[in-house]
């Protein structure tokens, strides 16, 4: 029963939410999508900035994270994505008829400065921001390399891979389950391990 209660609690939060991104401009929804079980984090908010786009006739859960307020995560038609992770500061570009098994997280961003002395900042940064109110304002993205990825159309992406920055997941290629994808991967193709490498074609 308290599940129950729990579950009903988490929907209403993410319709609300949903529906002041909506409201405000950052988020577009096609017809007969259920992102019901989506959360949505869009720091930085600017009103007006079309942060997430979705098509028509896709099955969505888990999160979108929009980390600078010209990021953007676009999904394309009858796409499921499963209970995995988004996080965008540069740009997301997911095909039409996609599949995202469960526990994936997909990144464009290296989040963090590769040099410690820059990185040192950021835990403070971060509490700083979120003393504010505001999440995230404080970041400085100057010297955090980011950049977009793109998943084409009818690939599948099995459970528990990551798909890391500035790659491009070809036309109905598939990534098997616990994959790091670090480089583009070809059109019908199957990948797989610690970094993705190539298995056969389809």
């Amino acid at each position: 029963m308290l599940n129950l209660m729990l579950n009903y609690i988490r929907s209403f939060i993410n319709k609300s939410h949903h529906k002041k991104l909506l409201l405000n401009g950052n988020l577009k929804v096609g017809e007969n999508s259920d992102i019901d079980g989506l959360k949505m984090e869009v720091k930085l908010v600017s009103k007006g900035a079309l942060n997430i786009e979705i098509g028509s006739d896709c099955l969505i859960f888990g999160s979108f994270f929009v980390e600078k307020p010209t990021a953007k995560i676009t999904v394309g038609n009858g796409t499921f994505l499963g209970g995995s992770s988004f996080i965008a500061a540069d740009e997301i570009i997911i095909g039409d008829h996609v599949m995202f098994s469960w526990g994936c997280t997909t990144i464009d961003t290296n989040a963090h400065s590769l040099n410690n002395v820059q990185r040192q900042h950021d835990v403070m940064e971060w509490k700083k921001s979120i003393a504010m109110g505001k999440p995230g304002a404080l970041k400085n993205w100057d010297d955090v390399e980011s950049k977009k990825i793109i998943i084409k159309n009818n690939a599948w992406i099995g459970f528990n891979s990551i798909l890391l920055k500035g790659i491009t997941i070809g036309e109905g290629a598939v990534v098997a389950a616990g994959s790091v994808v670090t480089k583009d991967v070809d059109d019908f193709t199957l990948v797989g391990g610690n970094p993705a490498k190539f298995i056969k074609k389809l």
